[in-house]
């Protein structure tokens, strides 16, 4: 298309958006021929704004009296001179298609426009001279802080809001010089506080908590005031307005479950705070009670009741949040046999079957666990089950570690696979089953009965749509000295060897990875 040099240093990818800025003009107008719709008319100066910025950045369609080349044939200018259009001619068209529209994005892109002409003062006046609109507007602070003619643009406009009572341009004027992530604004947290206590003085909660958030100081920023006390006296006010963030910023302090020194420690009011956000269906604090009750680090200054503990999560469960369905199933599994704790491990295995449908494929693995062991009463060890659950993490997770983890992330799975070895009539096939999905734990145990089958299983894993993922993995176990073939001692030398080369072979194509 027209307008370019080779020379010049326009992306491939800025060219594409001119050219098919383009294309969509040409389509934008036959629609406009059969509907005068404010959205199509948006689009449309959207389309000449986005030409008109690139063709201002490149000094494109500038007109020229001739063509002009170079001795290199790579610099031949491609300018056509019917092409006369500069991107002042597109940013007139891109006005006059937003005025049309006259909707609150096409004036926040008019304001956009006026600024990228470097024309502040009628972005402002726009901006006052439509009220409606002006809120939207200033909520789209962060595109006024990308440069600093935007961000002094917008400081000017909220200065003046703030002399009318308008809140929203405190809240912003504090966010600004607050913000630590404005490059060519220096953070000023005294006249960020300043503008947070006028809008609090408009009784505005997200300032109330805001400045709660800033004396509170968890990020520990150094330049920022730290006080409790006042983050407190701040957060008390928003809590007055039943706002449940707030509350439930009050619990975790007073919760003080990492001791930070300078923080109030009081788990009664903490559950004051927590209860009622749950009597606003705070979920978080939901999970908190049952946290606080269920007091599995034994915290002697907090109270112990695993009924209320169950309560809580339940609550949480009935809106479906999966770590309290999970909670639920390790407290009725009780697998430490925890003194108090319901055992029952039919409503553990209903909470990790439903935990499992809402997504939670961790419970998989303590669905197998469950099945691995059994509990003797009301669950009997069903090997055929485990073995369906570890499919499905291999299917879900795609992950031998997963699948290992089974076995020797937990200690008391680490006797599961010598009963999975005796058993007579079904261990061999299970360990095959196992070597197929990857557990490199179960092909060390093969392949102390018999390697050539193992050789043979992973060459057929290999094969496989599965095989390379864990394939991968096993690397590390053949070549690790530490690795054990079914034997308490490592293997020696000439026998590690012997087997690295078979291996070898299978695994020639991953071995560079």
């Amino acid at each position: 298309f027209y307008g370019f040099s080779a020379s010049n240093k326009a992306s491939s990818l800025e060219r594409g958006i001119v050219s098919k800025a383009k294309k969509n003009i040409v389509y934008l107008e036959k629609q406009l021929q059969e509907e005068e719709s404010p959205e199509i008319k948006y689009n449309m100066g959207k389309e000449y704004m986005q030409i008109g910025i690139l063709y201002k950045k490149y000094g494109w369609g500038e007109k020229k009296n001739k063509y002009s080349q170079t001795e290199s044939s790579q610099d031949i200018w491609v300018f056509n001179p019917v092409e006369s259009k500069n991107y002042k001619d597109y940013f007139k068209k891109a006005k006059q298609f937003f005025k049309e529209a006259g909707t609150s994005p096409a004036l926040h892109q008019l304001v956009e426009l006026y600024i990228e002409e470097d024309k502040s003062d009628k972005a402002y006046e726009l901006c006052i001279s439509k009220k409606e609109s002006l809120d939207n507007l200033l909520k789209y602070v962060d595109v006024f802080l990308k440069t600093e003619t935007r961000t002094k643009f917008a400081i000017k406009l909220y200065e003046e809001e703030i002399k009318k009572g308008n809140v929203s341009g405190m809240l912003n004027l504090g966010h600004i010089y607050l913000n630590d992530r404005i490059p060519h604004w220096p953070i000023d947290v005294k006249k960020g506080i300043k503008y947070y206590e006028m809008a609090v003085d408009q009784k505005d909660v997200s300032a109330m908590r805001k400045l709660g958030n800033i004396y509170l100081n968890e990020n520990k920023k150094t330049n920022w005031p730290t006080d409790v006390n006042k983050a407190i006296e701040y957060y008390e006010m928003a809590v007055d307005q039943e706002d449940v963030s707030a509350i439930r910023k009050l619990g975790n302090i007073y919760l003080n479950k990492n001791e930070i020194t300078h923080w109030p420690t009081d788990v009664n009011k903490a559950i004051k705070y927590y209860e009622m956000a749950v009597d606003q269906e705070d979920v978080s604090a939901m999970l908190k009670l049952g946290y606080i009750y269920l007091n599995e680090n034994k915290k002697t200054y907090w109270p112990t009741d695993v009924n209320k503990a169950i309560k809580y999560y339940e609550m949480a469960v009935d809106q479906e949040v999966v770590s309290a369905i999970r909670k639920l199933g390790d407290i009725y599994l009780n697998e430490d046999g925890i003194k108090g704790w319901p055992t029952n491990v039919n409503d553990a295995i209903k909470y990790y079957k439903m935990a499992v449908d809402l997504g939670e494929t961790d419970c998989l693995v303590d669905l197998t666990r469950v099945y691995l062991h059994g509990d003797g009463k009301h669950v009997e060890r069903n090997l055929e089950q485990a073995m369906l659950y570890m499919k499905q993490i291999f299917d879900e997770e795609k992950s031998p570690i997963v699948i290992n983890s089974l076995f020797f992330s937990y200690e008391s799975i680490g006797g599961s696979l010598s009963f999975i070895e005796n058993d007579k009539e079904n261990g061999a096939n299970y360990l095959k089953e196992l070597v197929k999905m990857g557990s490199y734990h179960a092909v060390k145990s093969l392949f102390a009965t018999d390697p050539q089958e193992t050789i043979n299983l992973l060459e057929e894993a290999r094969q496989s749509e599965e095989g390379e993922e864990f394939l991968k993995h096993l690397l590390h176990c053949f070549y690790d000295p530490r690795f054990h073939f079914g034997n308490d001692e490592p293997i020696d030398k000439q026998e590690n060897e012997k087997i690295s080369q078979k291996i070898k072979k299978i695994l020639k194509k991953y071995e560079d990875k």
